[in-house]
């Protein structure tokens, strides 16, 4: 009886190690990264950090791709609310990586967004619209919120608004936008 007991035990070991471990593995390699899907959908595939080009070819800015992030955010050092014709504005700089200079922008705000926080009271964003260009795209209007990005390391972060049916983010890279051009 007992020999009877380790011969089921082994056997379900083996069928275990030869059958089962290698078709999860087969399975799960199946389901991972496919250029093939790429190629399906037709889109350029951009690493999580990208130079874009915001406004104009002039201003070019490394930038965070984060599709985990609605909407898109941009630095907006010394955010000044206007009043003009009746509509809210806003006045902003950032910084120009190339020449260290302040840019200043003049946008209408097209909404506010109130950002929930934990341990610490929520914050309201002024939303304005955007043209920023990445790769071989034209330039795209977009709504990003502004916020004092300065803490963080890229001055510009492109979220699902503005990336949803331009691109793929393959987020094991970085700079793979001028390697399309």
């Amino acid at each position: 009886m007992n020999i009877f007991i380790f011969l089921i035990s082994i056997t379900k070991k083996i069928v275990l190690y030869v059958f089962a471990i290698p078709l999860l593995v087969l399975l799960v390699g199946c389901t991972s990264h496919s250029p093939k899907i790429e190629a399906d959908r037709g889109l350029p595939v951009y690493g999580y950090i990208e130079d874009v080009y915001v406004e104009s070819d002039d201003l070019k800015l490394p930038a965070k791709l984060d599709s985990g992030a609605d909407t898109s955010s941009m630095n907006a050092l010394d955010l000044t609310e206007l009043e003009r014709d009746g509509k809210e504005w806003v006045r902003f700089h950032i910084i120009h990586p190339q020449t260290e200079e302040q840019v200043v922008f003049e946008k209408r705000v097209v909404r506010w967004s109130t950002i929930k926080r934990h341990h610490a009271e929520s914050v309201r964003r002024p939303v304005v619209l955007m043209k920023v260009k990445i790769g071989n795209n034209d330039f795209i209007r977009s709504e990003f919120s502004l916020t004092d990005r300065s803490t963080f390391e890229y001055q510009v972060l492109l979220g699902r608004n503005y990336l949803n049916g331009i691109a793929l983010i393959d987020v094991s890279k970085k700079y793979q936008a001028k390697k399309q051009w």
